[in-house]
């Protein structure tokens, strides 16, 4: 039932509220999150990134169940997807989308899309820091591992620039959360975006909050 409502060509959307709220209980009291459920991380996603942008504040909660019972799937996951609109429109390669990449992406979109609300970004603000805490140390080291799995062809290596993770994405990231301090306009937002600033100096090994600093 979940799956046929977050699935992108039903849009069953008087349901989906409560498939989410469903999902949520689900991952909330199992110890550790079975492999059946696992499969609608990214259906959550694609459904925010296609049809229900607005309901991220509901999504909030099932993600980071995920991200906090079971790190190491959460790390690992991913799945094969069409490149995104930015790319040729022709081309008929598929790249890796990690469920940490996920993550990022539905931070970026509320960070710098205007129809999104306080409220919804500070939703992004607490996924983001449940990513950042439970992965600490770890997020960069993906990229590398990709890195070195692809380096010898072009054309892998071209397909891995769509990988989000790594230092220049929580830079991306932290750009924009100093940029969105700015103009936040509620305490609850503001104190969220301050929480991830500094969550990002903690987690910072590479210098990339040097030039905030110095």
């Amino acid at each position: 039932m979940i799956f046929l409502v977050l699935n992108p060509e039903d849009q069953r959307m008087e349901y989906l509220e409560g498939a989410i709220s469903l999902l949520s209980y689900l991952t909330y009291y199992q110890d550790e999150i079975s492999q059946e459920l696992w499969q609608f991380f990214p259906c959550l996603y694609l459904a925010f990134a296609d049809f229900a942008p607005d309901y991220i504040e509901e999504m909030s909660f099932p993600l980071e169940n995920y991200m906090c019972k079971d790190t190491e799937v959460f790390l690992e996951g991913f799945i094969m997807t069409a490149p995104d609109d930015d790319e040729e429109e022709n081309s008929d390669n598929e790249v890796k989308l990690r469920f940490v990449d996920m993550i990022f992406k539905m931070a970026h979109s509320t960070f710098t899309e205007n129809h999104f609300t306080e409220d919804e970004s500070t939703a992004a603000c607490q996924m983001l820091l449940s990513c950042v805490h439970n992965c600490m140390g770890r997020l960069h080291i993906e990229l590398e591992e990709e890195e070195e799995n692809c380096g010898e062809e072009d054309e892998e290596s071209e397909n891995n620039k769509n990988v989000l993770t790594g230092y220049q994405d929580l830079e991306t990231i932290f750009d924009l959360v100093l940029l969105r301090l700015d103009l936040a306009n509620t305490i609850p937002f503001k104190f969220k975006l301050y929480q991830v600033t500094l969550s990002l100096f903690i987690y910072d090994t590479e210098g990339f909050c040097d030039d905030f600093l110095f």
